[in-house]
């Protein structure tokens, strides 16, 4: 790639889009082990997310664990890493649980309420925003 060409990341908005956020002083092996063990979902550990932060010189490197089913997709991302935070408006939030797909407002809650009753959970809730570009401020801002 040329160095003055851009790369640009885009989000796909066609589906669905659920963000929950958890807070919790476990490692991100810890908490996808508990979310599967609970939810008998199968988080597996995908490619980091790679941020280049030009303050501190430094790359810093975001966890990514993901499941898929037949209609949605889960990924769960470490808000946190060594050397600072992924979306510093959530400074609270240790991992966001990103849902793609048809999911309905009953099986939301019901979920939110199965990851509070895990023990190494300390909170959960929906994230609401109001329209796709607030998530891309989020992640691209």
């Amino acid at each position: 790639m040329p160095k003055d060409q851009k790369k640009v990341h885009r989000l796909d908005f066609d589906s669905e889009l659920i963000l929950i956020g958890i807070a919790s002083h476990q490692s991100d092996y810890r908490v996808s082990w508990a979310i599967n063990e609970s939810l008998n979902f199968e988080l597996t550990q995908g490619k980091s997310i790679e941020v280049y932060v030009k303050k501190i010189d430094k790359i810093q490197q975001f966890s990514v664990f993901y499941y898929e089913t037949e209609n949605r997709t889960f990924r769960l991302i470490s808000n946190r890493c060594e050397n600072g935070i992924l979306i510093k408006k959530f400074k609270n939030i240790d991992f966001l649980l990103i849902i793609t797909g048809k999911i309905n407002n009953q099986e939301i809650s019901v979920l939110i309420e199965q990851l509070k009753k895990i023990k190494i959970i300390i909170a959960t809730y929906q994230i609401s925003f109001d329209s796709p570009r607030k998530i891309r401020q989020l992640f691209f801002s």
